[in-house]
This record gives C-alpha cells, structure tokens and sequence, in this order.
C-alpha cells in the first residue's frame, strides 16, 4: 500500500505543479497585452497627429515621438515576455507529459495492488488489515 500511497502523491505534485504554472502563464500574457496595447495606442495616436500636420511639422515632432516611444519601450526592458510566455508553455506541457507518466506509474502499481489483495494469500490479509481495491486514475481527471 506504501507504493501506492507514494505513486499517488508524485501524482497529486504534477496536478499542484501544473495549477501553480497556469496562474504565472496568465500574469505574463496579461503583462504583454498590457504593454503591447500601450504601443498600439501611441502608434495609432502618432499618426493621427501626423495626418493633421505638415510635412515639415511631422519631422519637427517625429523626434519627440521616437524619444516618447523610446522612454516608453524602456520601461519595460525586462519584460521580454515572447520568451517568458513560451518558457511557461514549455513547462505546463512538460509538466502534463510528467501527469501522464505519473498516472501511468500509479495505475500500475494500482493494479499490482489489486491483483494482490484478490488472490490467495493476499485476500486474507486484506480483509484481516481492511484493505480494498485502489481506483485508477483516468486520463480525463483534473
């Protein structure tokens, strides 16, 4: 029973690992679409006051514009989401392939445990030390 105790635990810290990486994958996405917007936005500002002024006023301003946009993209130097988001894709898909094996390994050992405690002499035992059959873990859980 202590293997398979043990199988279910591995198997409960893949299902925590993985309920911990979705929350952090969702702040970064937020955080990109935040900053992402903010360009948008000035872009789309930018040339709308551009259309409104001449040629030689756009040159004037297209300084201050890139020296806006400039302190802007600064503000997030480290952001560097694109790889961070990916990073924490890679590992929620690692870390549903480790599930995978977990739940393969704990139904195992499930098994093992089951064909034990139903065959001469393990049925004895089991019913003397109240042991029953351990359900299996299905793919479709959490």
């Amino acid at each position: 029973m202590a293997v398979v105790d043990a199988r279910k635990a591995d198997l409960d810290k893949e299902f925590r690992r993985r309920d911990n990486l979705i929350p952090n994958i969702n702040r970064l996405t937020r955080k990109y679409s935040d900053y992402e917007e903010k360009i948008f936005k000035y872009i789309s500002a930018s040339r709308e006051s551009f259309g409104r002024t001449t040629f030689e006023e756009a040159l004037k301003n297209s300084g201050e514009s890139c020296s806006e946009m400039i302190a802007l993209a600064e503000q997030y130097p480290n952001l560097k989401s694109v790889q961070s988001v990916q990073a924490l894709i890679n590992e929620i898909i690692t870390t549903e392939n480790r599930i995978v094996d977990a739940k393969i390994k704990f139904n195992e050992v499930s098994d093992d445990f089951n064909q034990m405690i139903e065959l001469f002499p393990g049925n004895l035992f089991a019913s003397i030390l109240g042991f029953s059959e351990v359900e299996y873990s299905g793919i479709e859980e959490h």
